[in-house]
């Protein structure tokens, strides 16, 4: 696994929650950008969260590498436990969610 971003440093469990303002969230961004650089790492209860923070990065990412990074995130509630993996709109990008976007 290759080493993540540079970032803040969270808490255990909650990770970055109390760092970010609830309104104005941009400016902490643009803060940890500075701090940081373009791109950004940073935690919210487990999840981790990608920052990017010009538009040559955003380029980079969705254009260049689309592959890699346009799946969806796992919802563990809504696919596994309530049985919902099946949807198409669930599904995280792969060979089954070809099949099933075929045949929609």
């Amino acid at each position: 696994r290759p080493p993540l971003p540079p970032g803040p440093k969270g808490r255990p469990l909650i990770g970055n929650y109390l760092d970010i303002p609830k309104t104005k969230e941009w400016l902490n961004l643009d803060k940890w950008f500075k701090e940081h650089g373009d791109i950004v790492y940073y935690q919210l209860f487990g999840k981790g969260i990608l920052a990017l923070g010009s538009l040559k990065r955003c380029h980079e990412i969705f254009e260049k590498r689309s592959g890699i990074y346009s799946s969806r995130p796992e919802l563990i509630m809504l696919n596994k436990l309530s049985g919902w993996d099946f949807a198409l709109v669930n599904q995280p990008y792969g060979s089954t969610w070809r099949k099933h976007r075929q045949a929609f």
